[in-house]
């Protein structure tokens, strides 16, 4: 089961960085997304790199989606939601999974998304996105978080032709 790295995007920031890789804890698989930033202004947004539908079956099913803030950001409220889109290109907020995750405060938030609502060919690409409502994450505020996906059951491959998508701010 090997790796790819794909590089995380964010919307307004001054650098980043990041990859999706592939853990597997107690034979539970996980993707993790490495990300950092520098915010330039407060309604900064942070986003993952889009997955793959038909790879990481998402529809129909129930997933552990969550965070893990490892070096705090500022301030005291920003949002983390997880978007659906048919081309990759048009989003739509699917699961507002928090208004307020606190990222000042270091530690791992996990949710329980239910997706059963959404039938297999009903979404095509999946992000996630921290401060999706432009909210508070103060300008020049420098963190390190990872986004977390849990559940399959099946080995997920990362490569170029199943992470992807390049379209609007979701915001």
């Amino acid at each position: 089961q090997g790796t790819n790295t794909i590089v995380d995007g964010t919307t307004h920031a001054d650098a980043y960085d990041g990859t999706w890789s592939v853990t597997v804890e107690e034979g539970v698989q996980t993707l993790v997304s490495s990300t950092s930033a520098t915010m330039t202004d407060v309604n900064a947004e942070l986003i993952g790199p889009p997955l793959k539908e038909s790879e990481v079956g998402l529809c129909g099913s129930k997933r552990l989606i969550g965070i893990n803030i490892s070096t705090a950001y500022a301030d005291v409220a920003s949002d983390f939601g997880l978007y659906g889109s048919h081309d990759g290109s048009n989003w739509f907020l699917v699961s507002e999974m928090s208004t307020d995750i606190t990222p000042d405060v270091p530690g791992t938030q996990m949710f329980s998304v239910d997706l059963s609502g959404y039938p297999e060919g009903s979404v095509a690409w999946w992000r996630l996105s921290l401060n999706d409502e432009e909210a508070t994450i103060e300008a020049g505020s420098t963190g390190k978080c990872n986004f977390l996906v849990s559940g399959f059951d099946k080995n997920v491959s990362l490569s170029p032709t199943n992470i992807g998508g390049i379209g609007a701010d979701p915001s």
